[in-house]
Parts: C-alpha cells; sequence; structure tokens
C-alpha cells in the first residue's frame, strides 16, 4: 500500500511536468476532458458544514471548480508566453 502523502506528491509533479513539457514545447495534443480542483479553504469548509449539518451515512462531493483540459491549456500558454503546438483531439462520431 502506497502512502498517501507519496500519491499527492507524485500528482503534483505530475502537473508540474505537464506545464514544463508544454513550456519545452514536447506536448503535441491532448485529450478532450476535464478536472474538478479543490481549494483547501472549501474542504475546510464542506467539512465543517458536514458536520454541523450533514446526515449519518450520506457522502458529499467537495469541488471549488471544474477546468477542462482546452482551459488547462489556456492557462499554460498565459503562464508561459508559448502558443499551443498540439491540438485537442476530437471525438469521431
Amino acid at each position: 500500500m502506497r502512502d498517501s502523502r507519496s500519491e499527492r506528491l507524485q500528482a503534483c509533479l505530475g502537473w508540474v511536468r505537464l506545464l514544463l513539457d508544454f513550456a519545452r514545447r514536447r506536448l503535441r495534443a491532448y485529450i478532450p476532458g476535464g478536472f474538478e480542483f479543490v481549494a483547501t479553504r472549501d474542504i475546510v469548509e464542506g467539512h465543517r458544514l458536514a458536520m454541523d449539518k450533514g446526515r449519518t451515512g450520506h457522502k458529499y462531493i467537495f469541488s471549488t471548480a471544474f477546468h477542462t483540459v482546452d482551459d488547462l491549456m489556456g492557462m499554460y500558454e498565459r503562464v508561459t508566453g508559448r502558443p499551443r503546438r498540439g491540438c485537442g483531439c476530437r471525438r469521431r462520431r
């Protein structure tokens, strides 16, 4: 079983690696989709609300923002000052 700190570190390094690959123009394409992001303050607030108002046996989802991969590539463009080299892959119909 892996240590959860190790898993969090690997996930963080994955985002750093992706940004570096983008900046070095090694990212040729990306797959459409998106990710939920959660701020620490929202996790704390969500846990407090769940403790105060939640019901036993219920599950709650905390989310601050949803960003598509296309949104992330736009952020990477602004941060690095480099345009997207690759393109998002589109689904065939």
